[in-house]
């Protein structure tokens, strides 16, 4: 027989063996109009109010969220048989399948999270350099903002819910999206979570591809999608839109080798026991098994004789379609560590890019690094192919352009892309460090820096002392003609030399605004009493302009910086820590420098990134690294002590549930308890055979 009839036998004998049957989709849920107009109105409106009670700022307050993890605890307690209703309903669930693969582990996250949540929340302590040895440097993790969450049918609860975990305990608004296939499950969803949940933060949205077409239509600070490959596509399109980073979860056809060395009785129940739980809708499930032809034989037999077992327990799901994989024998697969990369420098920095297409191949390998010199035909070529993952340094139009390019084969990417960086600065500040600061980090490189301050919010009453000591600054830095300074840069050509132009058109200009477009100078140049609704407020300037914005106190210039788009860097002068650590905890930017500017660049443990339009992702140092690489989860276990799997295999009991309880809601921690556990463990292995 070929090995396609052989595989042809196998799918048909497991076919019979499940008795699974096809059956038509699910009705969706029209909780929602489903008229686009008004759809829209309704998905507006409900993202509005979880952005509004985000602004509050009450979920900035461990308490607070504590207090919303144990409530989503507490729904799971007293709404138990419900949940296992809907699921029974929806999957044909079993009461100890429900608790087992859905509640259990939902108790198992919320505990987690309440446990770890202020080590979490906590400031990270990194290394510092020479130049920072006497300063505070750490990583703060702030909310989002506003999260849309959309779960899949097939573990209606969990995959849905697991990660309202972690957005609440991450201190964001979350709109909650059931999956409409799931229809009982979403109903109760939407009718209990308000009931236990703050309704403006954490609101459920029903209904099917009208309802979430609308919804990703919408503006949020994160996606997290569970689902298929398709959809994840159309989400990560829609998400580029507004350079919404998402998560996706998309699952595969997940491969299983066996060896033929190996233990094929408990091989062959693992892996039962994991392709056809849930009827084999696990997105983790094993897809198709891999293995010598020699062991074929057996290897059926085995599946087989495991099945007859447990078949009659099984809770056979309603599914729409299932797709049963077969055996493919005798194949191999090579991995490879380490990257390759594509190299495209800026083609206006067209000397520098001719350069590094030149010297390059001369020094690293020209298959794995070559580097690619163009324009827009060129770049608009590469991104029509397929990379493994995209790093883009530039304008926030172009990140657009990018990621939408990137979901065609949802390749992940960075995008460093900059934006309006505030700077603050306290009138009981010293205004003569602070001008040489701030000086330095505006006009260096002519202004052309992402990082640089864009603009300064100040008090009325200091900013004339703040002008005369940028202009003694500058003076001092670039002496009386900054044009002859050979420390002072040039802007890059005549297109951007004519932008820059034009933000200054009706400014105040109190210092500088000398300019010569034949050698693209423009002398530093600050703009006093700028509107904010003035051109030059509009967008990233990248240039020697620095506007100042006179504001009345802490809060007008936190309020200021918040109406805004989230900057790539924020930056406060003051010797008041408590105004310091105000500003950063009631704003969002990709990094903050406090009495200086742009140094948090300068050390590579800090991870370099925006957030929101400033863009998203992370590199320097490890974090570079870890930009680069995938973070594969592993678990090697034995194919001993068999007998501690029997409260995961069918037929199911209270007894096995009980055990689960005690096994997956109790952490082993090796250092309190080293190897002593491990005979306790043995003997709970021989108990558990006997007893089950």
């Amino acid at each position: 027989m070929t090995a396609g009839g052989v595989v042809c036998n196998i799918l048909q004998a497991v076919c019979e063996l499940c008795h699974c049957h096809l059956r038509g989709p699910a009705p969706c849920i029209h909780s929602r109009p489903s008229a686009p107009s008004a759809a829209s109105e309704i998905m507006e409106q409900i993202v509005e109010r979880a952005r509004k009670a985000f602004a509050t700022g009450k979920t900035r307050s461990l308490d607070f969220r504590v207090q919303q993890l144990q409530a989503l605890k507490r729904m799971f307690t007293e709404k138990e048989e419900d949940i296992k209703k809907a699921l029974k309903a929806d999957l044909n669930k079993n009461d100890i399948s429900s608790y087992t693969y859905e509640i259990m582990g939902m108790f198992g996250e919320i505990n987690l999270a309440l446990e770890k949540l202020s080590e979490w929340a906590a400031p990270r302590h990194v290394e510092k350099n020479l130049i920072t040895m006497r300063d505070e440097v750490y990583i703060q993790y702030e909310p989002l903002g506003v999260v849309l969450i959309i779960g899949a049918w097939n573990y209606p609860i969990v995959v849905l819910l697991q990660p309202l975990v972690g957005a609440i305990a991450a201190g964001n608004a979350a709109v909650i999206k059931p999956s409409e296939v799931s229809e009982n499950t979403a109903k109760l969803l939407e009718k209990v979570i308000p009931q236990y949940l703050d309704k403006e933060l954490y609101p459920v949205v029903n209904g099917g591809i009208p309802e979430t077409t609308e919804l990703l239509s919408q503006r949020f600070d994160h996606i997290f999608y569970t689902g298929n490959t398709n959809v994840g596509k159309i989400i990560m399109s829609a998400a580029s839109k507004f350079l919404t980073p998402v998560t996706l979860e998309l699952g595969g056809k997940s491969p299983c080798y066996i060896d033929k060395d190996c233990d094929i009785d408990i091989a062959s129940r693992r892996i039962t026991w994991g392709k056809f739980a849930n009827c084999g809708q696990t997105c983790i499930a094993p897809d198709y098994i891999l293995c010598d032809k020699s062991i074929q034989g057996r290897l059926v037999e085995k599946i087989k004789e495991t099945i007859n077992v447990c078949e009659k327990y099984w809770h056979l799901a309603r599914v729409h379609c299932i797709i049963l994989s077969s055996l493919i024998c005798n194949q191999s697969s090579m991995n490879k560590q380490g990257n390759a990369a594509v190299i495209k420098p800026s083609e206006v920095s067209e000397n520098t890019a001719k350069l590094l297409e030149k010297v390059i191949p001369q020094y690293l390998d020209k298959e794995l690094y070559p580097v690619v010199n163009g324009g827009i035909p060129e770049t608009t070529e590469l991104l029509s192919q397929r990379f493994d993952h995209i790093f883009y340094t530039g304008n926030t139009n172009v990140g657009k352009i990018i990621m939408s390019a990137a979901s065609k084969f949802l390749t992940p990417v960075t995008l460093e892309l900059g934006g309006k960086s505030p700077c603050y600065i306290d009138k009981d500040c010293d205004i003569d460090i602070a001008s040489r600061r701030i000086t330095w980090g505006k006009f260096a490189n002519c202004g052309q820096t992402c990082i640089a301050p864009d603009y300064i919010l100040c008090d009325k009453s200091i900013q004339g002392r703040l002008v005369e000591k940028i202009k003694e600054t500058i003076n001092e830095f670039y002496g009386d003609d900054a044009k002859k300074s050979p420390d002072y840069e040039r802007i890059i050509n005549k297109r951007h030399f004519k932008r820059l132009l034009k933000l200054m058109e009706g400014e105040n200009i109190v210092i500088g605004g000398d300019n010569d477009e034949s050698s693209c100078y423009i002398a530093p140049t600050v703009l006093a009493d700028v509107k904010p609704d003035s051109k030059v407020m509009q967008e990233e300037i990248f240039g020697p302009l620095l506007p100042i914005v006179s504001v009345g106190s802490l809060d007008e210039a936190i309020e200021f910086i918040n109406q805004r788009e989230k900057p790539l860097a924020l930056y406060v002068f003051s010797n008041n820590k408590k105004v310091i650590k105000k500003m950063i905890a009631a704003t969002s930017s990709g990094g903050v420098t406090a009495n200086d500017v742009i140094m948090h660049f300068t050390v590579i443990e800090l991870p370099f990134g925006g957030v929101g339009q400033s863009g998203m992702g992370a590199y320097h140092g490890k974090h570079t690294f870890e930009t680069f690489s995938h973070k594969r989860a592993c678990l090697i276990k034995s194919l001993a002590m068999e007998g501690m799997n029997q409260i995961r295999y069918p037929p199911f009991t209270e007894k096995k549930l009980g055990w689960a309880k005690f096994l997956l809601m109790n952490k082993f921690n090796k250092k309190k308890m080293g190897l002593l556990l491990l005979p306790v463990l043995a003997v709970i292995a021989a108990i558990v055979i006997k007893l089950i």
